[in-house]
């Protein structure tokens, strides 16, 4: 589940309600120093976790008034997930699915509304006040629903009505419920009839009805399903927190989720316990409470609880003993995170397991991190976005050029300190201003990136394609990019609007470099999909040269040979002409293998430049056409004069 739209009310900077109205899986945050960017995250993770990420006096922008956030959540299967939900709650499964469709609307999202009262308003001082910083004094979810008017008495939302509100408004209206299996109607059978009944038209005299957006309180307990979320802050480490907290390491979280018939046995065991400590003491109570009948001692389980945190320590060769990171330095500390986030992305290439889902915010991930360090923690959380949501702040051109523009948000202070979030507009020349606007306030220049020797700037959708590139060149040319006058620029792919499409060729291209571009065909993905390849190649081409690779992914230019060699198979055991330029080549390989030792070997056979290395010269001319060689060749040539 994702997190789709997000508002804010009198929250640190932010005084009147403002509203993110989309967010994507991959979401930047751009702005200066102080203009709101970690006012949003750290909004977020409130939102979504008030008891981690508690709120104090100083959050409120005006002190006598509440704090109010608002959140859309969608997933493909969030009606049934709900729908299943319900049915392990409710006894009687009628109304559920008309209260589900209400609940969801015509855009399938759930909306959410959490409110916090000022601190004046409850009366509360010292811990108690501290301790209701950690709970929402209103929890709600917005609903299609009705108003109904009889006489002078109002019955505002429907579903929110209690059982005697209910039973007053159908007796007002004389409709009677059919009742339908075990047990008594439950209210939302009874609101159902209620709509079906609304629905038809036929309104009694002194009747009036009119359909609202009404808010109800969560009865049940829907808001159990909405995502958890890890923050990882600027400093992830600092002195006062020396370790992880227990959900933040995820071997904690399936150890405990593998374990859970042990648990609950253990859970009986503890129980079972208690019982006996219970009728212990009642035989001294009693003496004193002569009507004393049971003692039931109740111990509250959490099993998550048990480990509070997980210290990460680090020792080095040369050292006698390991040291905890948050001595090691931010250096340390921000190389943890690339390897931890890598880590994650590489463990759901293999998991399987669904659940609730997750959604990571992270500030200022590049800080302390070498631009090629930028680039592995930016695969890592690209790998990882296809299921989990990342939301970040970000100074980086790298990171924002990995988002699709409609992923940006600009954060800005006006001079009165209010904060307000820009995202770009349908319109094209407002989102040109948009980008512009987000290119200034990352300090790009036109001569971001180059150095006086860069002749021509390619670029291409990844490092792996920059790396792909530099090898041909090296093999069959005999020339290294750089060296010739290349720089090589990955712009993370996305739709014509990307930053490194918009922003980065206009100012590029006012420096009078060369501009080339190289792209995968994807033929083997949908048609939707090629055209906006093909879109891209057409948009380039008003600002330089674009090349559409015959094949369909840098894949498809294994050779056979090499592969063999690489993955420990027989030579001559591929067939030559096996790989065709079209298909997926895990597919091809799938079809040729033997189940169990495919399964093993097609593992990391993605962007694995092992077997790139592997192929000779002659190998390299076999599988790259022609016109790839010549348009690299025109790419490396000086410009004459």
């Amino acid at each position: 589940m994702e997190l789709v739209t997000f508002s804010l009310e009198n929250y640190r900077g932010v005084g009147k309600r403002v509203k993110i109205g989309r967010l994507g899986r991959l979401v930047s945050i751009v702005g200066q120093n102080d203009s709101g960017k970690s006012t949003l995250l750290y909004g977020i993770a409130t939102f979504l976790n008030l008891r981690q990420y508690p709120l104090g006096e100083e959050d409120f922008n005006r002190k006598y008034q509440k704090i109010v956030m608002e959140g859309e959540f969608w997933s493909p299967d969030l009606e049934e997930k709900i729908k299943e939900h319900l049915g392990k709650k409710l006894k009687k499964r009628s109304g559920i699915g008309e209260f589900v469709s209400a609940l969801l609307g015509k855009e399938g999202r759930l909306k959410v509304k959490r409110v916090k009262n000022p601190p004046s308003s409850n009366g509360e001082i010292g811990e108690k006040r501290e301790k209701s910083y950690r709970k929402w004094d209103k929890e709600l979810l917005k609903i299609e629903d009705y108003r109904v008017e009889v006489g002078e008495e109002r019955f505002e939302t429907l579903y929110g009505l209690s059982e005697r509100e209910l039973n007053r408004l159908l007796e007002y209206l004389q409709l009677e419920i059919p009742s339908q299996g075990k047990g008594k109607n439950s209210r939302l059978e009874k609101v159902k009839h209620i709509h079906k009944w609304i629905k038809k038209g036929k309104l009694s005299e002194g009747v009036k009805v009119e359909k609202i957006e009404g808010e109800i309180g969560d009865n049940y307990g829907i808001l159990e399903l909405l995502p958890s979320v890890e923050l990882f802050p600027a400093q992830p480490f600092s002195p006062s927190d020396s370790g992880f907290r227990t959900h933040l390491i995820s071997e904690l979280e399936e150890f405990f989720a593998k374990e859970e018939e042990t648990f609950r046995e253990m859970e009986k065991r503890i129980r079972r316990a208690m019982a006996k400590e219970g009728k212990g003491i009642k035989g001294y109570l009693k003496e004193y409470i002569p009507n004393l009948k049971q003692i039931q001692l109740e111990p509250e389980v959490v099993w998550e609880n048990a480990i509070r945190e997980v210290e990460v320590r680090l020792q080095l060769k040369g050292e006698s003993r390991s040291i905890g990171l948050t001595r090691r330095g931010s250096g340390y500390q921000r190389l943890f995170l690339v390897a931890r986030f890598r880590y994650l992305a590489e463990k759901e290439k293999k998991r399987r397991r669904e659940n609730r889902g997750i959604i990571y915010l992270l500030e200022e991930p590049e800080t302390f991190l070498h631009p090629s360090l930028q680039r592995d923690l930016l695969e890592a959380l690209t790998s990882l976005s296809r299921k989990y949501q990342i939301i970040l702040t970000t100074h980086s051109p790298i990171f924002v050029g990995s988002s699709d523009s409609t992923s940006l948000i600009l954060s800005q202070k006006g001079e009165n300190g209010e904060i307000t979030y820009q995202q770009p507009a349908p319109n094209l020349e407002e989102r040109k201003e948009f980008l512009l606007k987000i290119a200034e306030d990352l300090g790009i220049t036109p001569d971001f990136n180059l150095r006086d020797n860069y002749h021509s700037i390619l670029f291409v959708e990844s490092p792996y394609d920059a790396q792909f590139y530099q090898l041909i060149a090296q093999t069959l040319l005999g020339v290294e990019l750089a060296k010739a006058g290349v720089l090589v620029i990955p712009f993370g792919g996305g739709g014509n609007e990307n930053i490194r499409y918009f922003v980065d060729l206009e100012f590029f291209a006012s420096t009078g470099r060369r501009l080339y571009l190289i792209i995968d065909s994807d033929q083997h993905l949908s048609q939707s999909h090629r055209e906006a390849q093909r879109e891209k190649i057409e948009f380039f081409q008003k600002y330089g040269k674009a090349y559409l690779l015959h094949r369909s992914t840098i894949e498809n230019y294994y050779h056979p040979r090499a592969v063999e060699r690489v993955l420990g198979l027989e030579t001559d055991s591929l067939p030559l002409n096996l790989f065709d330029p079209i298909e997926e080549i895990k597919e091809q390989l799938r079809r040729v293998l033997p189940k169990k030792v495919g399964k093993r070997l097609l593992k990391n056979i993605k962007n694995n430049f092992q077997i790139f290395q592997e192929m000779t010269p002659p190998q390299w001319e076999e599988v790259v056409e022609p016109e790839l060689l010549e348009f690299l060749k025109e790419i490396v040539t000086p410009p004459q004069g």
